[in-house]
């Protein structure tokens, strides 16, 4: 499919303002009922034609959840729509991806939101068959408009207060302490007064190598300067409401100054 007719596809089923106002209580665990939320629903469909059809992408390895339908590990199908939603971006903002990999969570903000886009990750090229962990290709070639960063997404290059929203994506999951730590230090570095800082991660799982509590992270990000956006509910769900193996939860952040 050429990039013109994933554009026009991609097009007939994009949400409007209304359908992705914020959630009332963003800094939440992520559940069953995001994936029945139409919001979600919406924004989901979106990012599963751009990883299908655009990024040629096929299903994580393990944890797809329609196989068939060539889409994304089952957790990410909402958590970019969260992150989306409970961003509130607007075009012409500056936005980066920490940790991006072969997400489509840029090409998305970049083609269809407007914005002004950078990608932060020490990979961004997969040799084998292309899932998150990497494009199929140069990511450069796939989407020149966006700037790619090949560094350590605690210690960037960006200049400081250069950034109206920063993602970090199910991410911190996968490093320790030390490193979380000086990541919300260089969040709060490049972060625009005024900015928000979207974060998700996993609880659970045994491919977690970060060894503490999500609230451990926010006490993180508020020795870091940054924090809470919004209300806040941490209420486990309960087990039959789990969609997988493992909870996300997700979180937004602002400058405390």
């Amino acid at each position: 499919m050429s990039t013109v007719a994933v554009q026009h596809s991609i097009a007939s089923t994009e949400p409007t303002s209304s359908e992705i106002a914020p959630d009332a209580v963003p800094n939440r665990f992520l559940t069953v009922s995001d994936w029945n939320d139409e919001r979600y629903a919406a924004l989901r469909e979106l990012f599963n034609v751009i990883y299908r059809d655009e990024l040629k992408g096929v299903p994580h390895p393990t944890h797809a959840k329609y196989p068939e339908k060539i889409v994304t590990h089952w957790s990410r199908e909402w958590e970019y729509p969260y992150a989306v939603i409970n961003a509130e971006v607007e075009p012409g903002m500056k936005v980066v991806d920490l940790g991006a990999g072969g997400s489509p969570l840029l090409p998305y903000l970049s083609r269809r939101r407007g914005c002004d886009c950078w990608a932060v990750d020490l990979n961004f090229f997969n040799k084998g068959k292309h899932n998150l962990r990497g494009f199929p290709g140069k990511a450069e070639e796939f989407y020149p408009e966006i700037a790619w960063h090949l560094e350590s997404m605690d210690k960037t290059t960006l200049r400081d207060a250069s950034m109206d929203r920063v993602f970090c994506i199910s991410v911190l999951e996968h490093v320790g302490e030390a490193v979380a730590g000086s990541t919300f230090r260089e969040i709060a570095r490049i972060l625009k007064p005024g900015g928000r800082a979207v974060i998700t991660t996993d609880v659970f799982g045994e491919h977690r190598t970060l060894d503490i509590d999500f609230r451990r992270l926010i006490e993180l990000a508020a020795e870091a300067g940054l924090r809470i956006r919004g209300a806040s509910d941490w209420t486990v769900p309960p087990a039959e409401t789990r969609l997988g193996t493992y909870d996300v939860v997700g979180m937004v952040f602002e400058h405390a100054r």
